[in-house]
């Protein structure tokens, strides 16, 4: 059969060829011959992928090129990257050497680190998931019909993403999920636990399961698993297909049940929806950037921060300023986020929002949409909101960061509009496999944390303050290492403090301004607080926040503004004040306790520290953190918390910004002033007075200080226990790491980035004098990464960190920064490796064997025969079958007269070193020697 033939020729040659005579053109005419342009010669494909005829570089790179056969037999069509055309001609034995070869580079990647996308396709079953324990939880899907009686459907808000096909009806209904360890996800009736359906999620890239943030659905633990076609198309190249895209994705009995590719999950808790996220990835095709048959492999990580400020309309524009506009941000056909709705005011609606965006590397540009809606608050998830124009945000923009640009803003016929003002903070970084972390990880968790903030502290800036503070969290507690790492924070601030020029200890009052700026340990504990204490913040104020909204009532006091309404006015402020102080403070034993041992070392320390007797220097202290960087920005911008869907407007922005104000003044235990605010001073007596016991109490009991009799009035998750999810770290290093979804090795990757390229700024040490990262694996360059690396690597690692566990090892700056350095020059190292042209050589034996099975395995043919390849690798025979056919159809022996055959016994390295090759100085006559210069490989 050919595809035997076809390995033995691979194996034996390695995709090198060298035949003495064949016919070639560059324009064939299947109907008329004497119309191509037919030239007879020697062929060569050398040893680095270059295809040569005449002793002429005719193809610089074979790699990834296309080939077309006809029904003629033994004709081939070459089609480059570059879209050079070739039609070569053989005989038959020479045919399939030639065939063989081209598969061969056919199947192997340019050069580029962006050419090298791969996936763990074909990781066993038993490298990801070592229990048979199923996860199961509750939600509601987004998905077909159940053809379930039992079911109730509900239709409405429909999904803007990926529609069903006209006919196909779909909805949202509960279901019990259980997903099983083969990677299928049933989904079972609540009241008789019959199946309604089957999802695969083994046939998903791992980017095919997202979060959908919660301006798509206004809710925020919604995930989407679903085909998503533009990502998969922007992976391939010419000849792959992967027949998973047409494999039933939605199943019942192992028959297909709907043609959809998408569902959604909604899920009750956040908890859920991070335990979820993990366990679907696990069995998903996990996108890398390497070689799969080398095992060496990057994994990439690429975001964007971007910030929308404003929408600018020209004066030809006809949009109307009384509309409420927004801007969807469009990928992949589908929306990902929307802004909030804002009027037009003055034909410039104004955002300033942030959006966070996690994206495959090979995306190149995102679109914005600017809609209309009807609506000041609620956006449409149909498609009724009219888009007025968009937005192409390019590569160029996204990947360079820069204050401030202005993109132009065109409508659907190409005019342009105006122009939006954006901003963008691209990171990228690719990052090892977590055992070549092992050493820099142990070193983390043995190192002083407080020698490491000495040697960061020097560095720190206004512009990277905020990027570090989460990077080192994330670190430290993704090391559950996170109240040690705040508690160095804290012991810093304060001496630093006590050595500034802001601190004066002969001032009546000298530690009036601690914690007041933006600081490393300021931003970190404002950041943990958020992530600790997200829930309690929804539970605890968006209801409240709600109510205000909807109410819209007015409570500005002042007689000048609302001279008949001003007494209503401050009733309503007053009652707003109670209702929520009541919340604040019936609810103190639901703060999650990370919290209060937060706030808890804060007051002790600070009352150490500072030794001052009066204990308001230390509320203040705890104040500024509760009060100052927690409860009351929240209520002051609910929209960056998500307790609301919009900014706030208008009165209810009036409303809040006073309510906030109070709730201010009463943890810092002080009254409104006449000269500040004349027409709130009447709170002094109605409110701050008599609830200024309490708020002491109220801190009393969030530091410890006294025990908390109030019953838990919230039903917090975060008691709750979480399921253990069994999966091998092969799998698990990739993924996101529970709680709070951190990923471990890109913070780690991140960090010793940093650290290395601090290391040479030390002045009071000798600088680190480092080995070639393949001399610290006592490995010559040329093997570094071959197949057996990663195995010798994993080896050689465990024996340097194996040490007794009760041993408690002494590790200075300099072993730190030497570790640092080494993950940062390895992953240097992998991706200039990654980035190299493919070649055989690069593979050893046993890899060049799996290279050659997993290619012809995969291999098939279109219906235009050209060779492509199934990335699914599903067996299929009509390559042998085309040519069983062409075979039957031929004739007669094609002449011999045009060709020449090689003895078999002409090796091909001897043909290597013939006339043909291409650095041949003979005198040759081709008239193609002026037409052809040779070529850089691409």
């Amino acid at each position: 059969m050919a595809k035997a033939q076809l390995r033995d020729l691979m194996v034996r040659d390695h995709g090198q060829v060298a035949l003495a005579h064949v016919k070639w053109c560059h324009k064939y005419n299947s109907i008329d011959d004497s119309l191509s342009d037919w030239t007879h010669g020697p062929v060569k494909i050398s040893s680095t992928g270059e295809l040569i005829l005449e002793d002429n570089v005719i193809i610089p790179n074979l790699r990834k090129c296309q080939l077309q056969l006809f029904s003629r037999p033994h004709l081939v069509k070459i089609t480059d990257i570059e879209n050079t055309k070739v039609f070569i001609e053989a005989v038959e034995t020479e045919f399939w050497s030639l065939l063989a070869g081209l598969m061969v580079w056919q199947n192997l990647r340019p050069k580029g680190i962006n050419n090298k996308h791969t996936t763990n396709r074909f990781l066993s079953q038993e490298a990801r998931v070592k229990a048979d324990d199923p996860l199961v939880c509750r939600f509601k899907v987004y998905g077909p019909s159940p053809k379930n009686k039992k079911v109730g459907l509900q239709e409405e808000p429909k999904s803007p993403i990926y529609q069903a096909a006209r006919g196909e009806k779909e909805g949202w209904f509960n279901a019990m999920g259980i997903l099983r360890p083969d990677g299928m996800l049933d989904l079972l009736c609540e009241t008789d636990g019959s199946l309604l359906y089957t999802v695969d999620v083994t046939k998903l890239f791992g980017s095919e399961i997202r979060q959908l943030h919660q301006t798509v659905f206004q809710h925020p633990n919604i995930l989407f698993l679903g085909q998503i076609n533009g990502l998969r198309s922007s992976y391939r190249y010419a000849n792959e297909t992967d027949t998973d895209d047409h494999a039933p994705f939605i199943l019942k009995n192992n028959q297909r049940f709907s043609s959809q590719k998408r569902v959604l999950i909604l899920f009750e808790l956040g908890i859920d929806l991070e335990d979820w996220f993990v366990a679907l990835k696990s069995f998903t095709k996990l996108e890398f950037l390497g070689n799969q048959f080398t095992e060496t492999r990057l994994r990439p990580d690429k975001t964007y921060s971007l910030e929308v400020v404003e929408a600018s309309f020209s004066d030809k524009a006809q949009v109307h300023e009384k509309l409420n506009v927004y801007l969807e941000v469009d990928l992949w056909e589908a929306p990902w986020f929307r802004t909030a709705i804002v009027p037009n005011t003055n034909k410039t609606p104004f955002w300033k929002e942030p959006i966070d965006l996690e994206l495959p590397p090979v995306v190149e540009s995102v679109t914005l949409l600017l809609k209309s809606s009807n609506n000041p608050t609620v956006y449409n998830n149909m498609e009724t909101d009219p888009t007025i124009g968009w937005v192409s945000v390019t590569s160029d923009i996204l990947n360079n960061p820069q204050n401030m640009v202005k993109v132009p803003l065109h409508d659907k016929d190409g005019h342009e509009l105006g122009y939006v003002t954006l901003s963008s903070d691209p990171s990228e970084c690719r990052v090892l496999t977590g055992q070549d972390f092992t050493k820099f990880e142990d070193a983390l968790e043995q190192f002083e944390i407080g020698e490491l903030l000495d040697f960061l502290t020097p560095y720190l800036k206004p512009n990277n303050i905020d990027g570090w503070s989460r990077m080192l969290l994330d670190v430290y507690q993704s090391l559950h290492l996170e109240k040690m790492y705040i508690d160095n924070l804290l012991s810093l601030e304060l001496k630093s403090f006590r050595h500034s020029s802001n601190f004066d200890p002969d001032a009546k009052n000298p530690y009036n301004t601690l914690f007041r700026n933006s600081s490393l340990f300021s931003k970190t504990l404002e950041v943990y607080q958020i992530r600790i204490g997200q829930e309690y913040l929804e539970k605890m104020l968006g209801g409240f926040i709600a109510k205000v909204c909807q109410e819209g009532l007015v409570c500005d006091p002042d007689p000048k503004k609302y001279r008949d309404s001003h007494v209503k006015n401050y009733n309503a402020l007053l009652g707003y004040l109670e209702e929520l102080w009541d919340r604040i403070y019936s609810t103190s034993n639901d703060i999650p306790e990370q919290l209060k041992d937060e706030w808890k070392r804060l007051r002790d320390k600070v009352e150490a520290t500072t030794g001052v007797s009066d204990q308001n220097v230390a509320l203040n202290a705890v104040c500024s953190f509760v009060f100052l960087r927690y409860i009351c920005p929240a209520i002051l911008n609910p929209k960056l918390f998500n307790l609301s869907q919009n900014h706030q407007l208008g009165r209810v922005s009036v409303s809040l910004r006073l309510i906030s104000k109070v709730l201010m003044a009463l943890a810092n235990r002080t009254k409104m002033v006449s000269y500040k605010d004349p027409t709130l001073m009447g709170l002094n007596e109605d409110f701050l007075d008599r609830h200024e016991d309490e708020m002491l109490t109220f801190y009393d009991r969030i530091t410890g200080r006294r025990p908390d009799p109030t019953p838990n009035a919230l039903e917090m998750t975060n008691t709750m226990e979480r399921p253990t999810l069994q999966v091998s770290s092969e799998i698990s290093n990739d993924l996101p790491s529970m709680p709070f979804l951190i990923d471990k090795y890109l913070m780690f990757s991140r960090l010793a980035f940093l650290l290395d390229s601090k290391a040479g700024d030390r002045e009071q040490v000798e600088p680190i004098k480092r080995k070639s990262v393949s001399a610290e694996f006592d490995q010559d360059d040329d093997d570094f990464e071959s197949s057996d690396f990663i195995k010798i690597q994993v080896n050689q690692e465990m024996d340097r960190v194996s040490h007794s566990a009760s041993e408690k090892l002494t590790v200075s700056l300099e072993n730190l920064l030497h570790e640092a350095s080494l993950v940062a020059s390895k992953t240097r190292a992998m991706e200039g490796k990654v980035s190299q042209n493919e070649s055989p050589a690069m593979m050893t034996t046993k890899s060049y064997a799996q290279f050659v099975d997993q290619l012809l395995k995969s291999v098939t043919l279109d219906h235009q025969h050209q060779i492509i390849y199934d990335l699914a690798a599903r067996e299929n025979g009509s390559l042998d079958n085309f040519f069983i056919s062409t075979k039957k159809q031929s004739s007669q022996p094609r002449s011999r007269a045009s060709t020449m055959r090689l003895p078999r016994s002409l090796s091909i390295q001897s043909n290597l070193t013939t006339k043909t090759s291409a650095e041949s100085t003979s005198s040759s006559k081709s008239s193609l020697k002026n037409l052809f210069r040779r070529k850089s490989l691409i």
